[in-house]
Parts: structure tokens; C-alpha cells; sequence
């Protein structure tokens, strides 16, 4: 059982078609690791009357850690060698997390973190170990307290059917509101590990019962058609843990239950499959950076070639991890000459490892570079030679280069239906300005600001986190689900929009980022084009505002920072073709919806990249993750968006050049301007000005 699972996993990873739910693997694992482990305690408390804590952990340190804190330690060495030097960061918190047993809550936190930028831990493999040791502890504990009051002996699976059941609803019910702690968290995954503990329990109270041959075979064949099927059926839009999880959780229950009788069984127990079996616990834990690190290095897919290297270099360490450091610590733990504090030192010696090899350089160049100005801002984008010493946000810095509105909790989150009540600028301004959209909206905020202090007017944002402003309907990326949340969300921000009256509404999504979420069976380029017209139109049946829609700024498969990190002298190693970021198919048909509503498109895209995209501008890092401007650059783009809207509110007389870009950049030791606090709902806005329907272009 343990080779058909850590199959399923490492076919799964190497990219073999037709085995799309190959995931599923590790359900399997849970469910055997669920069993094994009750029944060894059951063992030991019928033999000795007792379940010894101090045995039973011993037996799992030596079991899991040599292996572990080798992937660990070699892991590290090979991100300090061959990726660049950003990712380092991430690299030691997992490995901490990793050897501690946490992996899993790292991930459930990040994953729940819609701005985190996602690329694909080298560690993400210690999310299962995390939950299976998590359940040991809890599990353990809660046996031995079980067994040492007769009552509660006697009513044992009772007891464990119940606490399984109850983490089988806790599932489907947290299913819909957190997916990412629904698929790593232990209280959504111990009914797995549960329905093993369930069977080893029932196993040993009927021990004594007489077999049935015919009854095996049928079960010990379901059982594994029940495996295969979820490898076959299921695939990464799966909701999953979700009913879908029944299938390699029944499907390893009844394998168990067939007790090893039947055709089905003796292929199992063959020898190639029982060698597999013996190093699945290696197998498993090298695999995924053997394939993990050279796709991050290269920064593409493994062709059909490198992903038999990597199939045939995992199995070679593999192999060497089992004899030398599993088999060999067992050994040495039954002779007394490796005991469980030998891992203490141990551990502590990959730590003092993963320290220096995860911290990070200066990532900054020698070069002193001028900043942004209003002037040169409206002059063109003048991309950095090298990444300059007095870079602003530093390279490291990026990720939480965030506009005001995400401190002050006026950026919606997934869960929220109702938009914030905030504003900012003058509390008695006649003329209100109104912010609405996802992140790609919450990214102008700062610029926009900029534009409502130089007018003396009121900016009102309205931005969700992950929900477009075309009236389009999407899956939740943290729920695996309908986005019910934004659709509720977006109908309340129209009807706020009504109430507020307000002089101008901007717009902006990201666009393209949907495109893989859409529920529709439409063309995307198409329902993007539907959704955003309705939205438009929906704003200006119900307020007298104009309406500036801001197009999509670049997206790159790759945090260009990561590239950066390991360029600092030549930026223009890490630039990119304007063809290859944006998407000029979508842009068309926002053009087209906006116009057609009696909206007016901005383009923003030409404030930042020339024939390419650079990620320095002026001395400005341009991007904080794979698709967000930093709020740095948002900022020194303030006289831009100023002109931009000039023809959306014409009664200003202020030159653009004169609007500040709200702070500049050139000392990367000063922040952003202080931004007043918000206050409540404004308000109805001033006199309504009227627009027209061409694209703005300043």
C-alpha cells in the first residue's frame, strides 16, 4: 500500500498523463499512518498494560528525523547554489518550519495570504509529516488517557469514530470558508488518519473472528480500484479535502480491511512493490526538490527528459537515504548507540546550517541614481542601468510595499460583502473621487490620493482582495469555490457608489489573472468584455459620476525581483518584452465595454515600459511581486494619473507637473508621506461633470 501511494505522488509530480489525482497518494499515507500507528499503542498497552509516551515518541524521532533533517540540510545547499539569491528569505522559514514539524501551518498561512506571492516551496512536501506528527501528539496523548479508565477502554471506538466524524464535518464545513487551513490544517485532515486509528481498533477487538476468503478478495479489490480511481478521476480542480477525499480514504480502509487475502494482495506483496514500500518515506520526502528546484532555477516546466533525471536521481537518494540513514539509525537505535537526544545536537547543527546559507547579500548595486520627478515621471519611463544603491523599496523590502488602505483595514478581504466605510482627503470637500476594484485598484490608491489633496477633494475606496470589478463570476483562489463573497460585494459597492453621488469612479482590475477562474464556459476575452460594460454601466445608470476605467499593468510568470537578486549590476537582463506582460486582446475589449457605457479607458502601461518592461525605474524598485506595482512606484506615477483624469474632471486648473508624486524616492530611507487617517463616510460628492467615451492618453 505504501508503493501504490508514494507512486501516485511522484507520477503525479513528474507530470505522467492520466493520473491527474494522483495527490491522492497522500490520503493513503494518512490512513496507513492512522492504522499503524494505533495499533503499535494498542500492542504495547495489551502487552504491558500501559502506553509509554517517552517509547512510543523515541520510536518516531528515530524513525522520521535522520531522513528528514538530511532533506533538509541538502535541500538548503541546493537553493544557496543554483537559485537566486531572493529566495533565500522563504527558504529559511520553511526550513525551520520543516524540521519543527510545522510546514503545514507555513503554508496554511501563506496560502490564506492573498498577497503573498505563491511560487512553490522546496519544503511543501513536510506539510503531510507536519499533520501526521501533529495528529501523533494529540492522538497519543488522548490513547493513553483513553485506555487507563476501563469505562473508556471499553468504549474505545466509539470514541475514535466520533472524534472522526466530528474532523470529517469540521472538513466540509470549513471547506467553504478557509481552503487553504482546510487542506493543511490537522483538524480537517485527522478523520484520514482517524478512519486508520478506527480500523486498527475494530481489528483488535475482532482479532480472534474467523476469515473470509471470498469477502477479503472483494474488499482488497475495491479497495484499490477505489485508490486508482481517485489517481484516474481526480484532478487539481477537485474540491479537495472535500467528499472527493471518500476515494482514497475508503478505497485504503477496505484494502485494510481485506487483511491481505486475495489476488489483489499478493500483487501488493510482491517484491518489487514491498522495496518501493520499504523506501516510501525517502522516496517521498526527496522527490519534491529533486523536481522542485531545477523547475525554479530554470524558471520553466521539466521537459519529458529532465523529469525522468529527476524520477531516476530521487530514487538513487532514495535508496542511499534508507541505507544509510534509516536503516542504519533503527539499527543503531536497537543497540543502544543512537538514541533519540543524539537528533537534539543534531537538529542544532542544521540550523547553525540553514543560517548562513539562507541569509541574505546586500542586494543593492554601487550606483546612486536620481528619483522620480513630477517632470521626468511625465517625460517617460527612464529604466535603471543596475539595481542602485539607493534603490527604494529595497529589494527585500518589496513584498510589503503596500498602499495605506491594507494598514488601515480599508482593503475588503475574501470574507467581507460590505465595503469598508473610509475616507481620506478633506473631511468638507465638495468633490468626491471613488476607488473601485480588486488589488489592481487598491495599487492606485496612493497616486490617487495624491490627486484628490491637489484638488482639495474626497478619495472613497472600495477594493476586495481577489474580486474583479467586471461583472464577472469567479472561483474563490483561497476557497475553491464560487466567489458568492465578491458578487454580493461588488452589488454592494454599486449601491455605495449610488449613495455617495461622487464626482468620478476609477476602476481597475487584473485583469488576466482571472482567466483560469471563471466559471463560465465562455471565452474569457468575451465575458471580461460583458462583465466590465455591465459594471460601467451599472455605475452610470445609478450616479451622474464619470467613469475612468485604468487598464491592467504588466504580469510576469516570475517575480522579476528574484531575478534582480542575482543581477545587480544588469537590469536589463531581467526586462521583458511589453508583448510578453500584458495582453492586448483584453485591453481591446475593455476599450471597446468602457466606450460603448460612456466610460473613458486609461493606459497605464506606457507610464512605465518602453518597448520592454524594466523592474527599476528612476531608482524605484517597479514591482513588488509577479503583478503588483510597489506602492513607491504608485506613487511617483501621481502626476500621470493627475493628467489622466484631467479630462474626467476638467474644472481643476492645476498643471499635471505640479501634482505631486507624493514623497519621490530618492533617499531609500524615507517612507512614503504619512497618510491621514480615514474617517467615516463621506458625504454626498459635489456637481456632476460629464465624460465622454475615448481612451485617455497623456
Amino acid at each position: 500500500m505504501r508503493a501504490v501511494a508514494v507512486l501516485g505522488v511522484l507520477l503525479f509530480h513528474a507530470g505522467v498523463p492520466f493520473l491527474d489525482g494522483g495527490f491522492s497518494g497522500v490520503d493513503v499515507f494518512f490512513v496507513i499512518s492512522g492504522f499503524l500507528i494505533t495499533q503499535n499503542l494498542l500492542r504495547e498497552h495489551h502487552r504491558t498494560g500501559r502506553i509509554s509516551l517517552v517509547r512510543f515518541f523515541s520510536g518516531r524521532i528515530v524513525r522520521l528525523a535522520p531522513a528528514a533533517l538530511a532533506t533538509v540540510a541538502a535541500t538548503v545547499a541546493a537553493v544557496f547554489l543554483f537559485l537566486p539569491p531572493l529566495d533565500r528569505t522563504g527558504t529559511r522559514t520553511s526550513a525551520l518550519a520543516a524540521l519543527f514539524g510545522a510546514e503545514n501551518l507555513k503554508l496554511a498561512l501563506t496560502g490564506t495570504d492573498y498577497l503573498a506571492d505563491h511560487a512553490p516551496s522546496p519544503f511543501q512536501q513536510f506539510w503531510s509529516l507536519g499533520v501526521e506528527e501533529q495528529f501523533y501528539v494529540g492522538w497519543a496523548v488522548a490513547l493513553m488517557m483513553v485506555c487507563a479508565v476501563p469505562f473508556l477502554r471499553r468504549h474505545l471506538t466509539v470514541i475514535a469514530a466520533g472524534l472522526t466524524l466530528a474532523s470529517f464535518l469540521a472538513m466540509l464545513v470549513l471547506a467553504d470558508v478557509n481552503g487553504p487551513w482546510t487542506f493543511f490544517g490537522v483538524h480537517t485532515r485527522a478523520w484520514e488518519l482517524g478512519t486508520g486509528a478506527v480500523l486498527a481498533i475494530w481489528t483488535a477487538r475482532h482479532s480472534g473472528r474467523r476469515r473470509h476468503p471470498g469477502r477479503s478478495r472483494v474488499l482488497t479489490g475495491l479497495g484499490l480500484g477505489g485508490i486508482l480511481s481517485g489517481y484516474l478521476l481526480l484532478d487539481t480542480t477537485t474540491p479537495f479535502p472535500g467528499a472527493a477525499t471518500l476515494l482514497p480514504v475508503v478505497g485504503s480502509a477496505l484494502l485494510l480491511l481485506g487483511d491481505g487475502q486475495g489476488p489483489v494482495a499478493r500483487v501488493l506483496a510482491t517484491a518489487p512493490l514491498r522495496w518501493i514500500g520499504d523506501r516510501s518515506y525517502s522516496l517521498y520526502l526527496w522527490h519534491w526538490p529533486v523536481f522542485t528546484v531545477p523547475v525554479l532555477a530554470l524558471d520553466r516546466p521539466l521537459s519529458v527528459g529532465e523529469s525522468v533525471v529527476a524520477f531516476v536521481a530521487t530514487t538513487a537518494l532514495a535508496v542511499a537515504s534508507h541505507a544509510v540513514l534509516e536503516q542504519r539509525a533503527r539499527t543503531w537505535a536497537r543497540n543502544g548507540r543512537f538514541r533519540p537526544l543524539t537528533v537534539v545536537p543534531a537538529t542544532a547543527a542544521v540550523v547553525a546550517f540553514v543560517v548562513p546559507l539562507t541569509t541574505l547579500p546586500d542586494l543593492r548595486g554601487t550606483d546612486v541614481l536620481p528619483g522620480a520627478t513630477a517632470a521626468s515621471v511625465l517625460a517617460g519611463p527612464l529604466p535603471a542601468p543596475t539595481v542602485p544603491r539607493n534603490v527604494a523599496p529595497g529589494i527585500t523590502d518589496a513584498e510589503s510595499d503596500l498602499p495605506v488602505v491594507y494598514r488601515d483595514g480599508c482593503h475588503a478581504d475574501s470574507s467581507v460583502t460590505d465595503p469598508p466605510s473610509c475616507s481620506f482627503g478633506a473631511a468638507d470637500a465638495t468633490e468626491t473621487i471613488v476607488l473601485v476594484g480588486d488589488s489592481h485598484a487598491a495599487q492606485w490608491f496612493s497616486p490617487l490620493l495624491a490627486v484628490a489633496r491637489a484638488r482639495g477633494a474626497r478619495l472613497v475606496p472600495l477594493t476586495k482582495s481577489a474580486c474583479p470589478v467586471a461583472d464577472v463570476r469567479v472561483e474563490a483562489a483561497t476557497l475553491g469555490r464560487a466567489y458568492r463573497e465578491c458578487d454580493a460585494w461588488r452589488e454592494a459597492a454599486i449601491d455605495r457608489i449610488a449613495d455617495l453621488d461622487p464626482d468620478v469612479v476609477v476602476m481597475a482590475s487584473a485583469a488576466a489573472g482571472y482567466e483560469d477562474v471563471t466559471i463560465s464556459d465562455a471565452p474569457f476575452v468575451e465575458q471580461w468584455r460583458d462583465g466590465v460594460a455591465r459594471t460601467v454601466g451599472a455605475v452610470r445608470e445609478h450616479s451622474d459620476a464619470a467613469v475612468v476605467f485604468v487598464q491592467d499593468t504588466p504580469r510576469w510568470d516570475a517575480s522579476p525581483n528574484r531575478c534582480l537578486s542575482g543581477a545587480l549590476d544588469d537590469v536589463r537582463s531581467c526586462s521583458a518584452p511589453v508583448g510578453d506582460l500584458t495582453r492586448p486582446d483584453i485591453r481591446a475589449a475593455e476599450i471597446d465595454a468602457v466606450g460603448t457605457a460612456g466610460g473613458e479607458t486609461v493606459d497605464p502601461v506606457p507610464w512605465i515600459c518602453t518597448e520592454t518592461c524594466a523592474p527599476v525605474l528612476w531608482n524605484v524598485l517597479a514591482y513588488r511581486d509577479t503583478n503588483h506595482l510597489t506602492d513607491r512606484l504608485a506613487q511617483a506615477l501621481a502626476p500621470r494619473l493627475g493628467a489622466a483624469l484631467t479630462a474626467a474632471l476638467p474644472a481643476a486648473d492645476t498643471d499635471p507637473a505640479s501634482s505631486p508624486a507624493p514623497t519621490g524616492v530618492p533617499d531609500p530611507t524615507t517612507g512614503p508621506a504619512s497618510d491621514p487617517a480615514p474617517t467615516g463616510p463621506p458625504a454626498r460628492g459635489g456637481s456632476a461633470r460629464p465624460s465622454g467615451a475615448p481612451q485617455l492618453s497623456p
